[in-house]
């Protein structure tokens, strides 16, 4: 291994040291060894060095084995990109250092018109890491903004923005969050019920069946079977029932009833068993989901 790899991998190490402190809140030899497959003396020694080198944002404790976040500023060694840091959260597996990244083509990747907080984010995962209530401030298109305990489970992205899913003391319900609107964020040590988990979160364990069919309007339907790779003219899949809404919005699929379509070349695909998402949609925002309450025309 040439000199270059072997830097360019112990700053991955380190950079993954950095990230598991500030947004889980610990880190530890054991984490360093099965994230990179390396030996434990390379992860006690790139540990130790981070330590050196960032006194002040982690403490040892000797009797749990493990780095723990400290309190107060927290110095940065590298420039973590807030998204490549969820995906990290979510999927695992990531190049933390994607500023170094280099492709082997040329090419270009969609800008991101909205950035999640790096405090807020880190709040998020400690609490969902440590099933820790969080006390949020949010601001919503309805309501403004308002002070709201939560108890987050799950972090997931529409493909746009990036969400939590969480129990919300004050509705009484789970529901999805969106991390931009989190204006303040505090974890809290309140006793957790268990009906607040993630096991009796309905709509997140449940999923819904789409069958997806070129739209009727679309005159060389076959160019939409070859895209999506449809088989005898459907596309069927399954999509957890709290995230439906942000599914069909994303790829702009017509869910109005066959009399009621929605016109425009921008409309590819149309939701065959419309009627499935009946009772299960929030916040409108399916593409002509609004349909099934108006009159015929």
């Amino acid at each position: 291994m040439s000199t270059v790899s072997l830097k360019r991998a112990k700053s991955e190490r380190i950079a993954y040291i950095e990230f598991r402190l500030f947004y889980l809140g610990s880190v530890s030899r054991q984490d360093v060894a099965e994230r990179f497959g390396c030996s434990d003396a390379v992860a006690t020694r790139d540990l130790s060095e981070y330590q050196s080198t960032r006194p002040d944002n982690c403490e040892y404790d000797a009797k749990r084995r493990r780095y723990y976040k400290s309190e107060g500023k927290f110095k940065f060694i590298f420039d973590l990109s807030v998204h490549t840091v969820l995906r990290e959260l979510v999927e695992g597996g990531q190049s933390l250092l994607e500023n170094e990244r280099v492709g082997t083509i040329s090419g270009n990747m969609p800008l991101q018109l909205t950035n999640p907080n790096n405090e807020v984010v880190a709040n998020v995962s400690r609490a969902i890491y440590e099933q820790k209530l969080l006390e949020i401030t949010y601001i919503s298109l309805n309501s403004g903004k308002k002070s709201r305990k939560i108890i987050p489970h799950s972090i997931f992205t529409d493909g746009l923005k990036w969400y939590v899913r969480a129990y919300d003391r004050v509705r009484e319900m789970f529901i999805n969050f969106n991390l931009t609107r989190i204006y303040s964020s505090i974890i809290k040590d309140d006793e957790i019920e268990k009906v607040e988990g993630e096991d009796f979160d309905e709509q997140w364990n449940s999923k819904v069946p789409l069958v997806l069919v070129p739209h009727p309007n679309i005159q060389h339907k076959d160019a939409i079977k070859i895209d999506y790779g449809m088989k005898d003219g459907e596309l069927i899949l399954y999509v957890k029932t709290s995230m439906v809404e942000f599914f069909l919005r994303k790829w702009n699929i017509d869910c109005s009833p066959e009399d009621r379509l929605l016109e425009g070349s921008e409309y590819q695909l149309w939701l065959k068993n419309n009627q499935a998402l009946v009772g299960i949609c929030e916040f409108n925002i399916a593409p002509g989901y609004i349909n099934h309450k108006s009159k015929p025309k």
